[in-house]
């Protein structure tokens, strides 16, 4: 669970040079970012000209997902067979104001924040310091160019096992709990109601095992014989791209987001380490056309390598391009272009754009879902 700490740096140019920042880029904190995050969160505090605002990948595409479902309903688009699903967060959080903050947000915009508490003194000697607490993204926006510096914190230590009593679960209860909820409240016509699990990359690096946990649970079929869960995996920031664990998930996730720095970055190490010739091996090689872009072939390679699911990319005021793992060629769909005047930042934008697409799939999921089980 992330709290993002937003502010305007237009009239301090030199802070990326004193925290050693490289503009307009993401990256996890260290050492040398601790005073700029202890500043920001006491400004924060102070109610001065940091914005706090719920962050992190998963918790704003739930957001966003809730608005979407929101709208459907009153619209009359959600259909009459599919019911509105739940949206349950899963974080570690600290005790601290930046958790009471996350779950005010989360709860006003219709995500049930289902935060475990971390224990006083679990990994570090003074309960105050930045890995205690709930964790936060430092937002420096400059001019439209934003840049992000994150901090984890308490919420790089769930584990897949809860090792410290039954108020601590881990992920393994806490999915059990989730597959139990959605079988129990079957949809109209006792339809078996699609599951579907968002994924962080800048969670999967820091709990690989848990991810992988998550990762399986995804693979297998559902008890009450439905189809099983749907696992979206966002690559969240560039350098993920090129760590094994995450390329792991790449190629399993249902639904794989990125924007357009990140699967250029992502087919760049795939062709590099040579998992795109692995891949390949059982199939039919595929030529692409020259008159595609750098990040059109990316999307179409990617794509190829994928066992199964969909790459969906943003590629800011261009288009998105979709493309099934099994498909022939990406489709891209143009975006009407916001001119820098219009908007403050693109903070969010992304995950925005996620929540809106599952929200949407999961309402047609559900609706197809209702109609097999209405059918005599």
């Amino acid at each position: 669970a992330l709290l993002d700490l937003v502010v305007q740096v237009d009239a301090d140019p030199g802070i990326f040079e004193r925290f050693d920042l490289e503009r307009n880029t993401q990256c996890l904190a260290e050492a040398r970012h601790t005073p700029l995050l202890e500043d920001l969160l006491a400004r924060a505090e102070e109610g001065g000209t940091v914005r706090k605002t719920p962050g992190g990948v998963v918790a704003n595409s739930l957001r966003a997902a809730a608005f979407t479902l929101r709208h459907a309903d009153a619209g009359g688009t959600a259909g009459t067979a599919a019911r509105r699903p739940e949206l349950n967060f899963f974080g570690m959080v600290g005790s601290d104001p930046s958790a009471e903050r996350l779950r005010q947000e989360l709860s006003k915009a219709g995500v049930d924040p289902m935060f475990t508490m971390k224990p006083r003194g679990g990994t570090s000697q003074d309960p105050n310091s930045l890995s205690e607490r709930t964790g936060v993204c430092c937002c420096l926006i400059a001019g439209k160019e934003r840049t992000m510096v994150t901090e984890l914190g308490a919420g790089r230590t769930m584990e897949l096992h809860g090792n410290h009593g039954p108020e601590w679960p881990g992920w393994d209860a806490r999915m059990r709990d989730a597959e139990a909820a959605v079988v129990s409240a079957p949809g109209p016509g006792q339809a078996k109601l699609p599951i579907m699990v968002i994924l962080s990359a800048f969670y999967a690096q820091a709990d690989v095992e848990g991810a992988k946990a998550i990762q399986r649970w995804c693979q297998q079929p559902r008890e009450d014989g439905g189809p099983r869960p749907l696992l979206a995996l966002a690559i969240s920031a560039e350098w993920c791209c090129r760590l094994p664990a995450i390329q792991d998930l790449a190629r399993t996730a249902d639904f794989l987001f990125a924007n357009q720095p990140e699967i250029e970055e992502l087919a760049a190490s795939l062709r590099e380490s040579g998992a795109f010739a692995q891949a390949s091996a059982s199939k039919e090689p595929k030529t692409l056309p020259k008159s595609l872009s750098i990040s059109e072939c990316a999307i179409t390679a990617v794509a190829q390598w994928k066992a199964n699911g969909w790459v969906i990319a943003t590629r800011g005021s261009h288009s998105v391009g979709f493309m099934r793992a099994a498909g022939e060629e990406a489709l891209m769909v143009p975006v009407p272009r916001l001119p820098p005047e219009e908007f403050v930042d693109d903070v969010g934008a992304g995950d925005s754009f996620m929540g809106g697409f599952l929200g949407t799939a999961w309402l047609a999921f559900a609706e197809r879902s209702s109609a097999l089980a209405s059918a005599p």
